[in-house]
């Protein structure tokens, strides 16, 4: 269940199971942060594990304006103010997978501005990153409209001591994110193309975080993603 402290704070509790989150924006990412309360001896390894929407070129984020809870999709809307651009995001964890933290993330970006390209980054830092391409092929229209070599590959695993952490993107999502990865730190760039007055972009990133001491096995990535790729839009952010 969601537990709100404040406006943009709020952790997600499930069983032995907490993921923090400071939503706030403004001159702070936007970030995440789970760990195991008690009985695992991952606990220790996940509590450094992070994950941050970030902005880029040392600008600000807008800062969180309004935010509600429906069902168990927490949403945050930041208007555009004195920013180059709004943000309405929502989270929804789902409990599908066993030995795992999902979260189904969905970010849309607006801006008022003419000649405007803005766009955020995931952000997550560790020991290594694995970046793995689908076992097999999925039918994707978008991917062939840009050249070969655009895009991020679907599933990235971020690896922390025995800790592991996850961003899967969907097929309408990979073909247009641009990977800023390092050795040691994912970071995946959302929106990087040029985005005209009034038009609303939106992209469903997934975070997988292991609750085991061991990295994620690249076939439950790839087992996971193709049940989280069934699921629906949803209907607004």
């Amino acid at each position: 269940m969601w537990k709100i402290d404040e406006l943009g704070l709020a952790c997600w509790v499930f069983g032995e199971s907490i993921c923090s989150f400071d939503l706030r924006g403004g001159d702070s990412n936007l970030s995440f942060r789970p760990r195991q309360t008690s009985g695992a001896t991952a606990s220790d390894q996940t509590d450094h594990l992070g994950l941050s929407i970030a902005s880029i070129d040392g600008q600000s984020l807008p800062s969180a304006a309004e935010q509600f809870i429906c069902e168990n999709r927490l949403s945050v809307n930041y208007p555009q103010g004195e920013q180059s651009y709004a943000i309405r995001l929502s989270i929804e964890p789902i409990a599908n997978a066993v030995g795992y933290l999902v979260f189904e993330v969905t970010v849309s970006i607006q801006t008022d501005l003419l000649d405007s390209h803005p766009m955020v980054d995931l952000v997550a830092s560790g020991d290594r990153v694995i970046s793995y391409s689908l076992d097999s092929e999925v039918d994707n229209w978008r991917a062939n409209l840009g050249p070969k070599e655009a895009g991020v590959d679907p599933l990235n695993l971020l690896e922390l001591g025995e800790g592991s952490a996850a961003i899967l993107l969907g097929q309408h999502d990979a073909p247009t994110t641009k990977n800023m990865s390092k050795s040691d730190c994912l970071q995946l760039r959302l929106f990087g193309d040029f985005l005209e007055k009034g038009v609303i972009r939106t992209a469903r990133p997934w975070v997988i975080v292991s609750l085991e001491d061991k990295p994620i096995g690249r076939e439950s990535l790839d087992s996971l993603y193709r049940e989280l790729e069934k699921r629906p839009l949803p209907l607004a952010t």
